[in-house]
């Protein structure tokens, strides 16, 4: 009797020990999968399979010819440390893409990381660094897509989910226009049926003619979205910035969409939320003379006014609705 005691003892705990284990994993999506061992999905016809080329650790994978890709198996690079080292390092890529012509189909599939990492990288066709070197306005990438699928970069100290590593880095909303940059070519990205939750900054993309459209983009940084360039399509997502109650901070104001030189950009049937207070902080965000820029039929939660404009910015704002979501009295966020 006293042994069953003590097994049913310890079973007892461990089910807590479980259950504070999975209550203290909020930070990893709810609908996430496993990650102990990946479900493997079969590439659709003519669509190339992506797979980790570094299986275990350091989960990755690269693209460097045009094509159709597709994603049969989550990637997850965990969070590594000890012996004065940790990994991944700044900078890293779940994915990352050096080519032209490029369509990522992630099938529903999970690319997670847990530490520095972008969820996927687009590279200049040449000139991959932002430094005085680099040809400014030249050999950007054309024409890459990516969609149907999660990227998870929720953990503390991630990087953006999906990111152009090219001459201009956009870090923030404060962040001056590099002054080696000189103009963009068309780019076309377009993300798709993403669901996108990172710590920093969802997407950060350079070029004309992005479109981002029936995605959920969660961001804990300084924007959800940060988009350089004219022409620009961000439409039916849904775009939340979280307020965070802990860890690094954000200089400078913060927004859900940040738009930079982008004349011309329609950001139509969104619904938008901005967690927590302040001054300095934002729906959506214009500067460096981003004209003509229309803005209707969104929806904004917990946020007002719908667009603040700064340094000659012009929006034409219509048809929105604002709403206010209920708090209790006694939580001030």
């Amino acid at each position: 009797m006293q042994c069953m005691q003590q097994q049913l003892g310890r079973s007892w705990r461990q089910g807590v020990a479980v259950g504070l284990l999975a209550a203290c994993a909020g930070h990893v999506l709810a609908d996430t999968p496993a990650f102990a061992q990946p479900r493997v999905s079969t590439p659709a016809a003519g669509c190339i399979a992506l797979t980790p080329q570094k299986p275990g650790d350091h989960e990755d994978a690269t693209i460097a010819k045009s094509g159709k890709y597709c994603v049969v198996q989550d990637f997850h690079q965990p969070k590594l440390s000890g012996a004065g080292h940790s990994g991944p390092s700044w900078g890293h890529n779940v994915v990352s893409v050096h080519g032209q012509d490029v369509t990522i189909d992630l099938q529903g599939h999970t690319l997670r990381s847990d530490y520095m990492s972008n969820g996927i990288g687009i590279f200049n066709l040449t000139d991959n660094d932002d430094s005085e070197t680099a040809t400014p306005g030249q050999d950007r990438i054309q024409r890459v897509t990516i969609r149907n699928g999660v990227i998870d970069l929720s953990a503390e100290h991630t990087n953006a989910g999906v990111e152009h590593l090219g001459a201009w880095i956009l870090y923030d909303a404060s962040e001056p226009v590099p002054t080696y940059f000189k103009n963009f070519e068309r780019t076309e990205y377009v993300l798709e049926n993403l669901r996108i939750k990172t710590s920093r900054v969802g997407v950060k993309l350079a070029g004309t003619g992005t479109v981002i459209r029936n995605c959920t983009i969660e961001s804990a940084g300084a924007a959800a979205i940060i988009l350089a360039g004219p022409d620009a399509r961000i439409l039916n997502n849904h775009i939340v910035l979280e307020h965070k109650l802990f860890g690094e901070s954000t200089p400078g104001p913060t927004a859900a969409i940040v738009l930079r030189q982008a004349s011309g950009a329609i950001i139509s049937g969104n619904t938008i939320s901005v967690r927590g207070g302040g001054s300095d902080r934002h729906a959506i965000y214009l500067r460096d003379g981003s004209k003509d820029v229309r803005v209707s039929d969104n929806v904004f939660v917990d946020v007002e006014p719908a667009v603040t404009l700064r340094e000659g910015s012009v929006a034409q704002v219509s048809n929105n609705q604002f709403r206010r979501t209920q708090r209790r009295w006694w939580w001030p966020f």
